[in-house]
């Protein structure tokens, strides 16, 4: 957030937007060029595409439930292998992700489409949590792609804000279109459906990466001068976050069905609450965000706890899909200011 980098070539490509520059001291570059509009549309897709099988945790739970003949705590434990895979290829592989960012590109698409791919055919229940987490490691691979592209950038916030938000829209929509489709089919295509969608987004995948390695500047040494406290306040906060996320997808249909709803209407209010809650990233998307975030972060938690004891207590569908609206808001208000404060800081996306 706060590191230099080298100063930025005199010409920048179409794409990208004028560097930014140290206070004080206006011949030093503190960032690379800003993703442009284009840039920043490539770079939400290729999000879109890393995290879906996070956004369609819920779907794949049942999918796995009705193919298998599994409890839900069975499933939603073969669905965290997909969340294990990504958070351990995020840990390992990313200092490798602005180096060999096309690789990165080819493999993860690969890889994806192919974990996805056995996640549908293989007959087995254990094999398809061997395949979940195969899919997530490459889902992390191209998380880190976007995470490289947007890492020392001065208002991180507010490119991470306009990315989840176009990557909701993108997802929140196949999470409507799958949520009518019949239970028989997402338990047997589901996944290949997320593969097909890798595959066709693949030449913006590739684009993406060639920007890394049109944007690549010269590295400082690891650990340099990083507030690692800071960091690890963030890193500790994020992962709490995302964890009752999680946790709440993973119980909506038993909550719904204390709530008298059918699992067809579960579905339902529960992609359109999604859909709708990737407004919260407005939070963060407007210019003057940067100044209240601390604020806007102390009311994200605030509306998070709030809508969570909301939505245990839920007796009617009224009240159950509007506190899981107010929980995706906050979520998706909360998560651009957390990732925004690692990449401001942050050299080549590792953090």
């Amino acid at each position: 957030m706060a590191s230099s980098a080298a100063p930025a070539p005199a010409v920048v490509t179409q794409a990208h937007a004028a560097p930014a520059f140290a206070a004080g001291d206006p011949g030093t570059a503190l960032a690379p060029a800003a993703p442009g509009p284009r840039a920043m549309l490539r770079l939400a897709i290729v999000y879109a595409v890393a995290i879906n099988g996070t956004i369609l945790t819920p779907f794949i739970v049942s999918a796995l439930m009705r193919r298998f003949g599994l409890d839900e705590g069975q499933a939603t434990m073969m669905t965290g292998f997909e969340m294990l895979g990504m958070a351990l290829s995020c840990m390992v592989l990313p200092r490798w992700a602005s180096r060999y960012a096309l690789r990165f590109a080819w493999i993860g698409a690969a890889g994806t489409v192919a974990a996805q791919a056995a996640s549908a055919l293989l007959a087995g229940a254990q094999a398809v949590g061997v395949a979940r987490g195969l899919a997530g490691v490459f889902e992390g691979m191209l998380f880190m792609l976007v995470a490289a592209s947007v890492a020392n950038q001065p208002s991180a916030e507010r490119i991470w804000g306009v990315i989840i938000l176009v990557a909701g829209l993108v997802n929140g929509a196949l999470l409507i279109g799958i949520s009518y489709l019949p239970e028989r089919w997402a338990a047997q295509w589901l996944f290949l459906a997320m593969g097909a969608l890798v595959a066709c987004a693949a030449p913006l995948l590739l684009r993406a990466s060639r920007d890394i390695v049109d944007e690549r500047r010269p590295r400082k040494s690891a650990g340099a001068g990083l507030p690692w406290l800071r960091i690890a306040a963030v890193w500790i906060l994020t992962i709490l976050i995302y964890g009752v996320q999680a946790g709440q997808w993973a119980v909506t249909e038993l909550a719904g069905r204390h709530a008298g709803l059918a699992t067809s209407t579960i579905g339902m209010l529960l992609s359109i609450s999604s859909f709708l809650g990737f407004a919260g990233c407005a939070a963060s998307s407007w210019r003057g965000s940067h100044r209240h975030r601390i604020a806007i972060i102390c009311a994200a938690q605030l509306l998070m706890i709030v809508s969570l004891m909301w939505f245990f207590s839920a007796r009617s569908g009224a009240a159950y899909f509007s506190s899981q609206l107010l929980l995706n808001i906050g979520f998706y208000a909360l998560v651009p200011f957390l990732t925004g404060l690692l990449s401001e800081i942050d050299e080549d996306g590792s953090l």
